[in-house]
């Protein structure tokens, strides 16, 4: 999920912006904190911590994410996406 944000992030502030400022890092990190700041998105503080679980369980072999978190973090991505006019609401089934 954090890779389809990533690749959004990525292709939207290319398309809307350009290229990002050099005080913004070249990372998912930067560029959720960019289009933060630049009100691309509203929860730009929510999808950092969906980055830190991310990077905790990819890079620390003890890490651990229950159901609760992976769901809270689909929540937080698919606002993002929605901030971003890329999806529409889920539809109920």
């Amino acid at each position: 999920m954090t890779s389809i944000l990533d690749e959004a992030l990525e292709g939207e502030i290319k398309k809307h912006h350009g290229r990002m400022p050099k005080k913004y890092s070249k990372t998912l990190g930067g560029r959720i904190s960019f289009a933060s700041d630049n009100n691309m998105i509203n929860n730009g503080d929510n999808l950092h911590d969906v980055r830190g679980r991310r990077n905790d369980t990819a890079h620390e072999i003890s890490a651990t994410v229950i159901w609760d978190e992976l769901e809270a973090d689909s929540f937080e991505i698919e606002m993002a996406l929605q901030n971003l006019n890329l999806v529409g609401n889920r539809p109920e089934l």
